[in-house]
């Protein structure tokens, strides 16, 4: 028996597009959760709670921010390591206050009597002023 008709064409090019847009879509989304999950675990760090704690009582920051110090922007981003388990801490994160925004600065290690001493603890103004806090007075760095 001679059936004078074409086959259908193969239908298994276009899923397998399908499967590999799906992949893809699922590999993108999989990406950005993962980096939210890891920078939120830097934002709720016991080094970053504590230096925030500080960056708000500090008479300097005050001065440069305004009150209400807070991080900037809606998702807050940590740049950089903050590894309290190494004792390494080595990250730079956007500050803002009611009057101003700056970026801070943070270089901390763990010394051997498990204490974190600050190494650089700095602001950098939107006008390119630096200030220092680790010579602030108003502030007991104790980690």
């Amino acid at each position: 028996m001679t059936i004078n008709t074409e086959l259908p064409d193969d239908p298994r090019p276009q899923q397998r597009m399908q499967a590999i847009l799906t992949f893809l879509v699922f590999a993108a989304g999989m990406t950005v959760a993962c980096l939210g999950i890891f920078n939120y675990e830097k934002v709720s760090s016991p080094i970053m709670n504590a230096t925030m704690y500080f960056l708000r009582r500090s008479e300097h920051a005050r001065e440069l921010l305004g009150s209400k110090i807070t991080y900037d922007g809606l998702f807050p981003w940590i740049y950089g390591e903050v590894n309290t388990m190494k004792g390494m801490v080595d990250c730079t994160t956007s500050i803002c206050g009611d009057k101003s925004s700056a970026l801070m600065v943070l270089k901390a290690e763990k010394k051997a009597d498990d204490k974190f001493t600050i190494i650089q603890w700095l602001l950098i103004g939107e006008n390119g002023e630096v200030v220092d806090l680790t010579n602030d007075a108003s502030v007991d760095l104790f980690f």
